[in-house]
């Protein structure tokens, strides 16, 4: 993953002369320059943006490479991770000038909740949240980056938002646990709540995500011992009764 977006990033789309395909030195020099002069054009915002999301990106993979295999590469604190999911979620605020929508947005949510500073484990969902995002940015943007490239991501890149939307709803119930056990504090779990919610009213992508969740966990009560199963169902109806 480390390899293949750093790839991704810094290899652009161009139209190869027959004096470029025999001379691959003049190639690398047009495809560098060709990627940043595209790059620069982009304004301010995009660009903050884009370096920010790469950046946690890039340095979050080397946080799970080195938990199964050595890497030469030590990754950066947590706190630039932290850092840059922050910025990268402000500059998402500044599109909006009415103040009452920027307070009911999602991204103002996530930055409170990253301003509890949360461990590494538990920027996961945001990790691949960054993923789906950066493709969008790719697919937008196909003048920049090789369109062969962006073809090939755009067949993956719905799976790869729902994936992440799944773990957002998935990592409350693991903070909860670590909450629980004192492992985090009341604050982190609050504000990831209040997250989560505003993201299931205000992505309509979130509220189908939750629905494909209780449609496999209602399957699943199925195979559980009678007692929970009817301790399930009853939970259920006082749900749906509120």
């Amino acid at each position: 993953m480390y390899a293949q977006l750093f790839f991704l990033f810094f290899y652009p789309s161009m139209k190869n002369s027959n004096t470029q395909k025999n001379n691959p030195i003049i190639l690398q020099k047009n495809t560098t320059g060709t990627f940043f002069s595209s790059f620069m054009k982009l304004d301010f915002i995009k660009k903050v943006w884009a370096f920010s999301t790469f950046l946690f990106i890039f340095n979050y993979s080397l946080y799970i490479f080195l938990f199964f295999v050595r890497f030469p590469i030590s990754p950066l604190p947590n706190y630039i991770n932290i850092l840059s999911l922050v910025v990268s979620h402000s500059v998402g605020l500044f599109r909006y000038k009415n103040v009452t929508r920027t307070l009911q947005e999602s991204n103002l949510f996530c930055i409170g909740f990253f301003l509890t500073f949360p461990s590494t484990f538990l920027l996961l969902p945001f990790y691949l949240l960054g993923i789906y995002n950066f493709m969008g940015f790719m697919l937008s943007n196909k003048k920049i980056f090789n369109f062969g490239t962006c073809m090939s991501i755009s067949s993956f890149h719905v799976v790869v938002g729902r994936t992440a939307l799944m773990s957002e709803v998935i990592f409350f119930i693991i903070i909860f646990i670590l909450f629980i056990f004192r492992f985090t504090s009341i604050w982190t779990l609050l504000s990831y709540g209040i997250m989560i919610r505003q993201q299931y009213i205000n992505n309509p992508n979130m509220k189908s995500v939750v629905k494909e969740m209780q449609v496999k966990c209602d399957t699943f009560s199925k195979y559980l011992p009678e007692n929970l199963y009817k301790y399930y169902n009853e939970c259920i109806r006082i749900n749906k009764g509120n």
